[in-house]
């Protein structure tokens, strides 16, 4: 066993951070590459198929342009030494079966947020265990460090680059979850991590390693729920050794992925991740490597953040040509004009492309600009929060814009709250009926949309503003919006400087609906293949 200070830092994405006058500095002659590893059982390898992505993105966009980004995996059977698979250095892909792993995403996000260019080299055998990997066994440590020499050999005479491993992604034990076997994983594992560091000539190799899914389904052709009880003896051993072992991480319970048989894909696969959560495990393995630099919000405090826990919605697995024309079609369309396009919002549960910042985004630090960067390429953006109202009496209704407390109120007023929305109706004729909105912190670039003003009627503002959607054509003079005569009318108005305290006046005999919005910039930068 070996044994590590706790103030040796991990390092394994350290260089996520470099500047870009740090990147500069690298020379096109020896074009330094960042490598990362893949290893263990099964679901290293990936057990579930490319057609079974719900995420479009993932699904039709799976490779990646350019050789910036390298990819090589190898399935090896450690039984009779055959190679059953092998995807040779180059571009992210599938196995010949079609099958996936979380390098769905974790290469995404490697190549994407790594300064330098990634090579991401996986090496797995199903039906293994951590002791085939024991150096003294000899069954896959060997023959795995010859193939990792091999990528880099290859990486260096075919596309001219010189790699050095960064760190490695680990995922087993499944087949450890035994009585027997449980109390030495993690021992095991530190042999295992150490004589890689030796073969590979590193001072140290970080690992993040993938807990156990643990409450394992039994089906008719498993019996994995008798090793519930050894699954969480390893998830706590591996845990408790990244508390004092800086080069190793573990990611959150990974408790809440589906199987292939949870997700209705097999009637016998207890025990292999579905295709979704292999991509939601790739963004929960990313995250554990560079939690100094990536974004998680955690807002119901469970340890997985929040965009892990974003389900990626069903679809019908469409033609790669209807796909294709879909994404065109609703890439450009963005009906709640939220800066976010139809087509991004289809891709995630919990998006409504109809109602904007469906998961108040413009909270700080948020992680949909990552990801939405990562899919669409594209860049930082605005995100429109709006306010869901709370009736505290007949004269005061309360709200949240983001994290500023609203007061809505006023002695003359009869309102309720209607959806996220103010519904003000004047029972006293054309005499206008005020209000003051009070907000405690002011909002900048406020905006607020009225609906049904009609026949005519008016609604007055203190506060300069223009007009920025404007379907009915109302008129505008001075402060005051007036209905047009002939439809009920709504307009989208922007308050021109920042505002903490607005008077509105309405005049008419109808309901009127006000919704107000606070647009926030939201950070993130492209993020792409390097050309």
């Amino acid at each position: 066993m070996k044994y590590r200070p706790v103030g040796i830092l991990f390092s394994f994405l350290a260089t996520l951070n470099l500047s870009a006058s740090s990147r500069e500095g690298i020379t096109e002659k020896k074009r330094p590459m960042d490598g990362y590893i893949i290893f263990g059982q099964s679901n290293s390898n990936g057990r579930s198929y490319r057609s079974e992505l719900s995420n479009e993105a993932l699904r039709y966009n799976f490779g990646n342009e350019g050789n910036a980004f390298l990819y090589a995996y190898r399935e090896r059977s450690y039984q009779n030494g055959t190679q059953p698979e092998d995807v040779p250095l180059g571009v992210m892909q599938p196995d010949s079966r079609e099958r996936i792993g979380a390098e769905v995403t974790l290469g995404r996000f490697l190549a994407a947020k790594s300064p330098r260019p990634v090579l991401l080299a996986k090496f797995c055998s199903g039906g293994t265990s951590i002791i085939n990997f024991l150096p003294e066994e000899n069954n896959l440590f060997e023959p795995m460090v010859h193939y990792l020499k091999a990528q880099q050999k290859k990486a260096e005479d075919e596309f001219g680059y010189t790699a050095k491993w960064k760190g490695a992604f680990v995922m087993t034990g499944e087949s450890d979850s035994s009585t027997k076997s449980a109390p030495e994983f993690r021992e095991r594992f530190l042999v295992v991590q150490a004589a890689l560091e030796k073969a590979l000539n590193l001072k140290e190799l970080p690992i993040v390693y993938s807990l156990l899914r643990g409450d394992w389904v039994d089906t008719p052709s498993s019996n994995y729920s008798r090793l519930n009880e050894s699954a969480a003896f390893i998830n706590a051993a591996m845990s408790d050794l990244a508390k004092t072992d800086s080069s190793v991480r573990v990611t959150p319970s990974n408790s809440d992925l589906k199987t292939r048989f949870e997700n209705g894909d097999s009637k016998g696969d207890g025990i292999h991740y579905c295709s979704d959560s292999y991509a939601r495990l790739g963004v929960r393995l990313y995250q554990t490597a560079a939690i100094e630099s990536a974004s998680i919000i955690d807002l119901n405090a469970n340890g997985s953040s929040d965009i892990l826990e974003a389900k990626f919605p069903s679809s019908d697995h469409a033609s790669p040509q209807a796909q294709q024309e879909k994404q065109e079609s609703e890439q450009s369309v963005d009906s709640d004009n939220d800066g976010l396009s139809d087509w991004a919002e289809n891709q995630l549960s919990g998006f409504d492309p109809k109602t904007g910042d469906s998961f108040k985004v413009g909270e700080p630090f948020s992680d949909l600009p990552t990801l939405l960067s990562l899919l669409e390429g594209t860049g930082g953006r605005s995100s429109k929060i709006s306010i869901e109202w709370e009736i505290d009496s007949l004269v005061k209704t309360t709200g949240r814009l983001g994290k500023t407390l609203v007061t809505w109120n006023g002695p003359q007023h009869e309102s309720t709250a209607s959806a996220d929305a103010v519904v003000t109706a004047n029972n006293h004729g054309k005499k206008p009926i005020e209000h003051t909105v009070t907000f405690d912190t002011p909002q900048n670039l406020l905006t607020l949309t009225i609906w049904g003003i009609a026949n005519g009627n008016r609604v007055h503002f203190d506060c300069p503003f223009s007009i920025i959607n404007n379907p009915n054509e109302a008129t505008k003079t001075a402060q005051t919006i007036i209905g047009n005569p002939e439809v009920n009318t709504q307009v989208t108005i922007r308050f021109e400087e920042p505002v903490s305290q607005l008077t509105v006046a309405a005049q008419g005999d109808d309901a009127t609906f006000f919704r107000f919005h606070t647009e926030v910039k939201l950070p993130g930068k492209t993020l792409h293949w390097r050309d």
